[in-house]
């Protein structure tokens, strides 16, 4: 126990400081080596080629790609931007740098269409349901909650017929995009 304070005061002394001190570049960080195996200034001697070569490979693409995909689920989940970046343990700042670049917003903006579309079709679904709860509504009157169930029907309805709208333009939109392509 005595030699306990000793040891911490021998790992302060200037000698060993260098070791503890943050490292700031990503290639130094890499490949970062224990002081017994070498010394971290041999594995910075490549500097930003070794940086650069990193950067490239293709683990570190994937792993790119798999923290954006992660990314647009988040966004599509949480609500604001500051509370996605915090579960994925990034800065706010990098996630609105990945919204400003264009395939990043292209990917979230198609992902959120498509939930879009999947809630959207799970109401249509429901339209016939929807339609049989407001005739039921309409026969019997005097039932609890009825203000709120034929509310609910009709937004259902209404919901369904605005996508059915939408979709038919989309469609002509589409043909005719086609047949200006075509001449």
């Amino acid at each position: 126990m005595g030699s306990l304070p000793r040891q911490i005061r021998r790992w302060e002394s200037a000698s060993c400081r260098q070791w503890r001190q943050p490292i700031r570049n990503e290639a130094a960080r890499l490949a970062f080596r224990h002081p017994t195996f070498g010394s971290p200034t041999d594995s910075t001697k490549a500097g930003s080629e070794m940086s650069e070569s990193v950067r490239s490979t293709p683990v570190n693409k994937k792993l790119d790609e798999r923290m954006k995909e992660r990314a647009i689920s988040e966004l599509l989940r949480a609500k604001s931007l500051e509370v996605a970046a915090r579960k994925l343990g990034i800065s706010s700042k990098t996630l609105s740098r990945w919204l400003d670049d264009a395939d990043f917003l292209n990917a979230y903006q198609d992902a959120k269409r498509e939930l879009l579309r999947v809630g959207v079709a799970g109401l249509t679904r429901r339209v016939s349901l929807a339609a049989e709860t407001l005739g039921e509504i309409a026969r019997h009157k005097g039932r609890p909650y009825q203000a709120a169930r034929a509310h609910a029907a009709s937004a259902i309805i209404r919901i369904a017929l605005d996508a059915d709208v939408l979709d038919n333009l989309e469609t002509r939109i589409r043909r005719l995009e086609t047949q200006r392509t075509d001449d």
